[in-house]
């Protein structure tokens, strides 16, 4: 089977990863590079191209998730509510049948 995997992006997706549940107050590069056991250097580059896309953002030395993941979430929190209120109506006409 071929590998089509590349530790470059491996290395970004752990850094967007990482910032999960640090969004209040954000992680710094050197507290990033201490927990995914990076090079710091490397870090900045990752996150660079995560801003780039909208997917991190910075403030001050601090770096959390950017816009593009908020609306990913909004978009999942509506997908997942359309699909409890359709179960909702599904579940009702059932009851009322009988």
């Amino acid at each position: 089977m071929t590998d089509y995997t590349n530790a470059a992006q491996q290395r970004v997706l752990k850094v967007l990863k990482a910032l999960s549940g640090h969004d209040l107050y954000g992680l710094t590069i050197s507290q990033l590079a201490v927990m995914l056991d990076s090079n710091p250097a490397q870090i900045a580059k990752d996150l660079a191209n995560l801003e780039m896309q909208g997917l991190a953002e910075k403030e001050g030395e601090r770096w959390r998730h950017g816009k593009a993941v908020l609306e990913m979430y909004r978009l999942f929190a509506n997908g997942l509510k359309t699909t409890l209120e359709s179960t909702l109506e599904t579940a009702l006409q059932i009851i009322k049948r009988g």
